[in-house]
């Protein structure tokens, strides 16, 4: 009877292990070491999965292709220096990084990643010659993102546009951690930021009126955004904002609020998008 019991019981008998460790486990259930055998073989295969995760997920950062960056740039007659482009890189391994553990950008893939956010965000260089943007960033302007995100445009301007003076504002603060984060690892200087409502800020002496420009690529509407945004800027200076080839109706429903605010509204376009540009602020 003992010897039906013992062989149902485990691996050898309670009569041939007189001591040691045996005799404890002979006396688990078969059971059990088949639960533990099939544990490890599924956590085994749970790890194995992971570390194909991983392997994927390298393999995304080495599709960063450094000549279709710099080639996107030309087409705005910028030219990225090694520096640049390598911290373009660094910034889109942060931000989706970031990403799989925050919100902040539907896209992620590299080089949507370029064209809809890195060079969406230059496009400002393309404007017309007589509003001289591109010689005021390079002489240090300063600038305010409102409503920056996870940092466009604000960053790809800092990046191209080094001298600027940049502050960015933001109604999360997790975004404006992870771009405190961005701005050490990318050793940036002169970046000032804000956690708090456009409107709110706009009310603070240190801020109003201080920006040779204002950019924003938030959605809200034209002007919601004049309202929130001209604020900011100095007289003469300019709110640039970044909307898409159909904001004709949005220009039109403006109207009102602009000539509460003062601001006269100039528009451009171009192969990417539409930017609106809203010169000189009036003494409200």
């Amino acid at each position: 009877m003992s010897s039906d019991n013992s062989q149902s019981y485990g691996i050898a008998s309670p009569s041939s292990v007189q001591s040691g460790p045996m005799r404890f486990f002979c006396k688990i259930p078969f059971c059990f070491y088949l639960y533990v055998l099939t544990w490890r073989r599924e956590r085994s295969k749970a790890l194995n999965r992971r570390g194909h995760a991983c392997l994927v997920f390298k393999k995304v950062y080495n599709f960063m292709d450094d000549n279709f960056l710099v080639n996107s740039f030309k087409l705005l007659g910028v030219d990225l220096s090694d520096d640049q482009v390598n911290k373009f890189n660094r910034y889109y391994e942060m931000l989706v990084e970031k990403n799989k553990v925050m919100n902040l950008t539907t896209i992620t893939d590299y080089k949507d990643v370029v064209v809809k956010h890195f060079v969406d965000s230059l496009s400002c260089v393309m404007l017309a010659p007589e509003f001289d943007i591109t010689s005021q960033l390079n002489a240090g302007a300063s600038v305010i993102d409102v409503g920056t995100g996870a940092g466009f445009p604000g960053i790809p301007l800092k990046i191209v546009f080094p001298e600027i003076r940049l502050t960015l504002l933001d109604s999360l603060n997790k975004r404006v951690e992870f771009l405190k984060d961005v701005c050490s690892e990318l050793e940036f200087s002169d970046v000032t930021f804000i956690h708090g409502r456009a409107e709110d800020a706009a009310h603070d002496k240190e801020f109003r009126e201080s920006f040779n420009f204002c950019v924003s690529r938030a959605v809200a509407s034209l002007s919601t955004l004049s309202e929130y945004c001209l604020p900011f800027v100095k007289t003469h200076g300019y709110f640039l904002s970044y909307k898409s080839e159909k904001a004709d109706q949005e220009i039109a429903d403006s109207k009102k609020a602009l000539a509460v605010l003062g601001g006269s509204i100039a528009v451009e376009k171009n192969s990417h998008f539409l930017i609106l540009i809203f010169p000189g602020l009036l003494s409200l």
